[in-house]
């Protein structure tokens, strides 16, 4: 999902709290904020994602790329935990992964995506069992200005 109307700057932030989860199996469940989505299919933007599965529990900074993605860093303390506060900023070629106001991963230095102005949500529940995630509060705004509630969000498959 993404927030149909562009912010001012490739500056910003978005950030949204974590609910619940359900994890049933042993397949990638992941969920996060993202930060300079572009506004095609040609999906890129940075992602602060927190994810379960295949041994892993971390906090993730991915960049994504012509639909590939790319780690940038991640951090396995604390685990998430229900009322989370995941946040991804991109302030220049600083870009930062923070949960509940503090930076996990970063800031990291990257200018691969510039100029895209949109912001959003992005998960999946992996695998063909009943994974899933729950998140609310979701905010974005341009770093020098204040929230935004988004008028109106886009769904997709595969963001």
């Amino acid at each position: 999902a993404f927030a149909n109307s562009a912010l001012a700057s490739d500056d910003m932030y978005a950030q949204l709290k974590s609910i619940a989860w359900t994890y049933v199996t042993a397949a990638d469940l992941f969920y996060g904020p993202v930060v300079r989505r572009s506004a095609n299919s040609a999906w890129a933007g940075y992602k602060s994602e927190a994810e379960w599965g295949w041994g892993a529990t971390q906090f993730n900074l991915k960049k994504w790329v012509a639909g590939t993605p790319t780690s940038l860093g991640s951090s396995a303390t604390p685990d998430p935990a229900a009322n989370d506060v995941l946040r991804v900023e991109a302030d220049g070629s600083s870009i930062t992964l923070k949960v509940n106001g503090t930076a996990k991963v970063g800031p990291v230095t990257d200018t691969a995506i510039s100029g895209n102005l949109y912001s959003g949500v992005a998960g999946t529940g992996g695998g063909s069992v009943n994974n899933n995630m729950t998140w609310d509060d979701f905010e974005a705004a341009d770093l020098a200005a204040g929230a935004v509630a988004p008028s109106r969000m886009m769904m997709g498959v595969g963001v």
